[in-house]
């Protein structure tokens, strides 16, 4: 991937992985949501949420010195797992165990609404945390 490209591509998975949680919370809401619908927007979700991942790895072990590259894919894969599992159990409060359909489909489909909001802001902070002052080529020093 051309690096002038690499800090809208994360971005841009984040905003992507939004739409398709957001198409979901709607279809939801609207009675719509069938098995095909469900599977192109989760389609289209993963493919914006590999995109995002892939593009902030690269932009992260690029702008890092080569011997810190390797911490810093591991630190930031680590990170992504813990916050998986903060997310999975904080959204997963939320979510109560009815055991009525209608109750649970509405319910799931805020859920998606709120794991819109948050890729959307994920999105604003991947565009702003990626759009590097280092020149193209150019990589930052830590001091030891």
């Amino acid at each position: 991937m051309p690096s002038r490209w690499q800090h809208v591509v994360s971005g841009l998975g984040c905003a992507i992985v939004a739409l398709a949680y957001a198409g979901l919370g709607v279809t939801l809401f609207a009675g719509v949501l069938s098995t095909p619908v469900m599977f192109v927007l989760l389609a289209v979700g993963g493919f914006g949420l590999g995109a995002s991942y892939s593009a902030m790895i690269v932009h992260l072990t690029t702008v890092a010195t080569p011997s810190h590259a390797a911490d810093i894919s591991g630190v930031f894969t680590t990170a992504l797992q813990i916050a998986g599992a903060i997310g999975v159990a904080t959204f997963g409060a939320f979510y109560p165990n009815s055991g009525v359909r209608s109750i649970a489909e509405h319910q799931f489909g805020w859920l998606c609404l709120a794991f819109a909001l948050t890729a959307l802001l994920a999105a604003f902070a991947s565009a702003l945390s990626t759009r590097s002052r280092v020149g193209v080529g150019e990589r930052v020093s830590v001091p030891a």
